[in-house]
C-alpha cells in the first residue's frame, strides 16, 4: 500500500501585497503573503516526515499556479481588490 500524506498551509491573497518589495518572489511582485516561505515549509515538512517523493515532486511554479487558480473564481465575483485566505492542500501527489 502506498504511503498516504497530506500537507497544508494557509496564506493570504491581497493585490496590495504586490506593492511591498519584501513580499516579492523570484518572479517579481507577488499577491500571496510570503508564498516562498509557505512553499519552503511544505518542502521541509515533507523532508522531516521522510517523504522524499513528495519533496521531489513539489515545484514552486505549480504551487503558485494552484494558489492563483484557487482565487480566480472569487476574484471574478468580488473583484481584484478583495483579499482572500488561501489554503493549498497537497495530498498523494496532487495539489
Amino acid at each position: 500500500m502506498a504511503a498516504v500524506y497530506q500537507l497544508l498551509t494557509t496564506t493570504r491573497y491581497d493585490s496590495y501585497l504586490q506593492r511591498l518589495s519584501w513580499n516579492n518572489d523570484v518572479q517579481g511582485p507577488c499577491s500571496f503573503l510570503l508564498l516562498p516561505y509557505h512553499f519552503d515549509r511544505l518542502k521541509d515538512a515533507a523532508a522531516r516526515h521522510a517523504w522524499p517523493e513528495v519533496s521531489a515532486s513539489l515545484q514552486y511554479d505549480a504551487f503558485k499556479a494552484a494558489c492563483v487558480d484557487a482565487v480566480a473564481p472569487r476574484r471574478e465575483i468580488a473583484g481584484p481588490a478583495q483579499a482572500f485566505r488561501v489554503s493549498p492542500f497537497y495530498a498523494d501527489g496532487l495539489l
